[in-house]
């Protein structure tokens, strides 16, 4: 008999590879920005800095790949994990917004609200893996 690889396992272990490659390409366009970034153009900089979202556009599209090619357990944990961490940033983001509004808290960098969703979807993965063992 032939040896079957679990489905979720294979996707997995695609995702895996594919995100790597897209986060090591971030990695390098982020470090030749840095490396040599104040000796160019403006329009230089953008450019390098709106290539950097190709890898980013390929990570997400591994990510939705990801999610269509898993079984159906791990894609509801995954869909509701997504629902969790959007619920909470959403929440994070209204209640920061008006501590800041009356002047109370500094004017954070847009890229936190990312970092908040993947972090609060880490937490949310974490325990639905928990629930479901």
């Amino acid at each position: 008999m032939p040896n079957r690889i679990n489905p979720t396992t294979k996707a997995r272990r695609r995702y895996l590879v594919e995100a790597v490659i897209c986060v090591l390409a971030l990695a390098a366009i982020t470090m030749i920005l840095s490396l040599i970034g104040h000796n160019l153009s403006k329009r230089w900089i953008v450019t390098i800095v709106v290539s950097g979202l190709i890898p980013v556009v390929f990570f997400f599209a591994a990510f939705v790949r990801y999610t269509l090619r898993t079984d159906e357990l791990n894609r509801k944990m995954l869909l509701d994990s997504y629902a969790i961490a959007g619920g909470v940033t959403a929440l994070i983001a209204i209640m920061y917004g008006s501590l800041e509004s009356m002047s109370m808290l500094p004017r954070p960098h847009a890229i936190w609200t990312f970092g908040t969703f993947v972090f609060c979807f880490a937490i949310a993965r974490h325990f639905l893996r928990r629930r479901y063992k």
